[in-house]
């Protein structure tokens, strides 16, 4: 798992082995470990390394999008959620997603997973209109700055749209809605 002590990784490993009907203490008593070293699993990481060489057994990671195919070019195999345990977590506000074989090519047949998508700023319904204004305003003018997975600046113009990487999970502030397509990045 990452390496970073405070990822969101973290308690996100552990809700879902709560799910499927395990825990961290039970992985330990059957003789495993958890490692939280590294970053994204990308192919040309020790990490990536370890689990193509047989060194390590598992990742638990998010953007597949940036490593699952070298993964399965490799061999490793990409482990579905259950329907029961999905629906467990979805009671708990996560959502549901599906790894799709046509996009994956070497995968056997849909996986089904979780959404770990999004770039999503929260702000109260009730905040001042000028602080919306300026956080949109601070990370359009940043975005070459905002490190994040992929090369390039950081794509703030997708950031108020619906789309596979980017849910709308609650509604937009309407000082965001209006600087979004003040700026062109929403349809007026």
């Amino acid at each position: 798992m990452r390496g970073t002590p405070d990822h969101t990784l973290h308690p996100m490993f552990d809700d879902v082995a709560a799910c499927a009907g395990f825990s961290r203490d039970d992985l330990a008593a059957w003789g495993g470990e958890i490692r939280k070293e590294g970053s994204m699993p990308y192919p040309n990481t020790a990490k990536f390394k370890a689990l193509v060489e047989g060194k390590i057994d598992a990742i638990f990671d998010e953007a597949a999008g940036s490593w699952a195919n070298e993964a399965l070019e490799a061999g490793i195999r990409i482990l579905p959620l259950s329907e029961a345990t999905v629906q467990k977590l979805e009671t708990m506000g996560y959502r549901r997603a599906i790894m799709p074989k046509a996009e994956y090519k070497l995968l056997p047949h849909d996986v089904l997973t979780l959404d770990f998508s999004g770039w999503t700023v929260f702000v109260h319904e009730a905040a001042e209109d000028a602080l919306v204004e300026e956080i949109c305003a601070a990370l359009d003018a940043r975005k070459a700055q905002i490190p994040w997975e992929e090369p390039g600046a950081l794509p703030v113009e997708r950031m108020a749209c619906e789309a596979r990487d980017t849910p709308q999970t609650v509604p937009l502030h309407p000082a965001a809605a209006r600087f979004w397509k003040q700026r062109g990045y929403l349809a007026p």
